[in-house]
């Protein structure tokens, strides 16, 4: 009798595997593509930005850029130059489309070798903490998104 048990084993497994036999898997849906256009305001004097795309870095292109074969969908797009500080937006591509971007990048820092601008928040026992207090001091402020 215990030597039945494993061939049980194995044919009810090979039973379960055949119902699936003979079913192609579905088809993988076609990729579509669209392009964005970024474009930071004040095209006068940005003449160049730098971008991510979805945690990607594209590197300096010239101020509007238009980047080309986009996977249409929702893509989390974050735009910057050498001084003013980046702005983070949520875009839309859609198929055999452009889709325009226009970023406003704001000239306030922190920069390195650059004074913060002024900062507070509420500590975790419901105290304000001003940057300017703790002047002379090392300071670190870790800023991060979560969703």
């Amino acid at each position: 009798m215990k030597k039945c048990i494993p061939h049980v084993v194995c044919l009810a497994a090979a039973l379960l595997l055949m119902q699936n036999c003979g079913t192609p898997p579905p088809a993988m849906p076609e990729v579509s593509y669209g392009s964005l256009r970024i474009m930071a305001m004040d095209t006068a004097s940005i003449r160049t930005v730098y971008f991510d795309l979805d945690d990607v870095r594209y590197g300096k292109h010239p101020n509007p850029y238009i980047l080309e074969q986009v996977v249409a969908g929702t893509h989390k797009l974050f735009v910057y130059d050498e001084t003013n500080a980046g702005s983070v937006a949520a875009v839309e591509v859609v198929r055999d489309r452009r889709t325009d971007v226009t970023v406003s990048l704001m000239a306030e820092g922190p920069y390195v070798g650059r004074i913060a601008p002024k900062f507070s928040a509420k500590s975790i026992d419901d105290q304000t903490l001003a940057l300017e207090g703790l002047k002379g001091k090392v300071v670190l402020l870790a800023f991060f998104e979560h969703t």
